[in-house]
Order: C-alpha cells, then sequence, then structure tokens
C-alpha cells in the first residue's frame, strides 16, 4: 500500500447543454487511481473516451474483458470510482449520454 497521498491529476467539465467534456492530460501528474462523479439527475450514462494524442480522435474505452463499454449509470448522488481499465491511456474525455442540465465536474484522483 502506498504511503502517498492522494491528490487531483486533472479535471473534466461538462457544460450545459453538451454532452463530451474537455481533454485531460493524465501523464502529466501521476498515476489514476479514480474518478470523483458529481451528481447527475438525467437518468443518463456517464462514459470515458480515450485518444492516443492530444487533440487526437477519441473512442469509448472498453473493459478490459471487452464485455462492453466503461459506464455508469447517472441519477446517484456524488460518487467516487476506481478506473483500472484507464491505467495505460494518457488523453481523457467524459462523454455524456445526455445533456447535463447545469455544468458538471469530474475530478481524476491519483497517487504520484
Amino acid at each position: 500500500m502506498s504511503n502517498r497521498p492522494p491528490k487531483i491529476l486533472g479535471t473534466a467539465t461538462v457544460a450545459n447543454g453538451a454532452t463530451l467534456s474537455n481533454e485531460v492530460n493524465l501523464r502529466e501528474s501521476g498515476k489514476l487511481v479514480g474518478i470523483e462523479c458529481p451528481a447527475l439527475t438525467n437518468n443518463g450514462t456517464v462514459n470515458i473516451h480515450i485518444a492516443n494524442t492530444s487533440g487526437g480522435t477519441y473512442r469509448p474505452l472498453l473493459l478490459s474483458d471487452l464485455s462492453g463499454n466503461w459506464e455508469i449509470a447517472s441519477g446517484t448522488e456524488n460518487l467516487f470510482v476506481f478506473v483500472p481499465d484507464l491505467a495505460p491511456f494518457q488523453f481523457v474525455k467524459i462523454k455524456l449520454g445526455t445533456d447535463p442540465g447545469a455544468d458538471s465536474l469530474f475530478v481524476f484522483i491519483g497517487i504520484q
């Protein structure tokens, strides 16, 4: 177990009226351990999209067992999610299934 305290690696905001966040570069900060998700009441879904390069083509993150896209259902309270399938990827965006109705902030948390 690491004695290093967790820290914020980056943030992604999905703006009101949009479904895709800004790009987050995870490699400049440390090792990802999880994402803090805001409370979303639109009953949509939250997906992670990844790219090989900054500004590259973003594609959905698949689960490591290839059983489908990484996804959580919204409509719950704020929650923290461990995302081991995201570990090797550098450039990330959050994709919502529906307009969040208000700016929604996702916080990527990790260790150095």
